[in-house]
């Protein structure tokens, strides 16, 4: 059997009957999070993300909340930890839990297998699931979570095909010009076209909405002024203090000069 671990967890043990697992209610959250510079958001969750985050497409596909400017860059990082004072993403709150594919003989396996960082695993702990493999007290609402973030985003992604086989979404850069003029960019994005969107025809239309792709494509709109936001709590506090600092602009991409 071979098991990948998420990003954050070390390693991962599937969870059995017999196992026992120390306290995880106040986990802390795993330093490696606060090199990250942007997290998965499922459907579900991405209404709440988008009040605090700037949500965009990956280039690959995946809905990503941004968290800094720069690789490795975590802006809602603050004293060690998450930063309470904003939405913390499903990702991040499910741990020490998580599910996983597993590869058995070099095939992958349909079911995802619940896991928990191997830490976590100490006689002195308590089981978390029954005979049956049903969670047992506290743990049945965190495994709800995170057997439902699994579900949201492959639910997610399907919607997000859907936005991409119609031409809604599209690569742009950010720009993001400071108070004295010093500008940077940010590349690699894909967003909804808004005048695209304008020109889907009314069967089409009907189908995103229905389905809930339009939710999804207006929910991402929504939250692009948060790159404003984002760009304040780089550098609150470091620049210019007390007057406004920043400007974040989306573009197309430049066209690649001709050979």
């Amino acid at each position: 059997m071979d098991i990948t671990p998420p990003f954050g967890f070390g390693s991962i043990t599937p969870l059995r009957p017999d196992l026992k697992v120390l306290d995880w209610r106040n986990a802390p959250t795993p330093v490696e999070y606060s090199t990250l510079n942007a997290v998965p958001i499922s459907l579900g969750e991405s209404w709440m993300a988008s009040r605090d985050y700037p949500l965009v497409f990956a280039e690959n596909g995946g809905l990503m909340a941004v968290l800094g400017f720069a690789d490795k860059e975590n802006l809602y990082w603050k004293d060690g930890a998450w930063d309470n004072t904003v939405y913390v993403p499903a990702m991040i709150r499910r741990y020490p839990f998580c599910t996983t594919l597993v590869r058995i003989d070099g095939v992958v396996q349909q079911q995802p297998l619940m896991c928990v960082e191997s830490s976590f695993v100490n006689d002195a702990g308590e089981p978390v699931i029954d005979n049956n493999r049903v969670p047992v007290g506290d743990f049945l609402q965190q495994a709800q979570l995170v057997e439902a973030f699994d579900r949201d985003l492959q639910m997610t992604a399907a919607l997000e095909d859907m936005l991409r086989k119609h031409g809604l979404i599209k690569p742009f850069d950010l720009t993001a010009t400071l108070r004295d003029g010093t500008q940077f960019q940010m590349g690699g994005m894909w967003r909804v076209d808004e005048l695209a969107l304008k020109e889907v025809a009314a069967k089409t239309l009907r189908t995103l909405i229905e389905s809930g792709a339009m939710r999804l494509a207006y929910t991402h709109l929504n939250s692009m002024a948060n790159f404003d936001r984002l760009l304040d709590r780089k550098y609150a506090g470091k620049l210019f203090e007390g007057m406004p600092m920043r400007e974040a602009t989306a573009t197309e991409p430049a066209a690649p000069a001709a050979n």
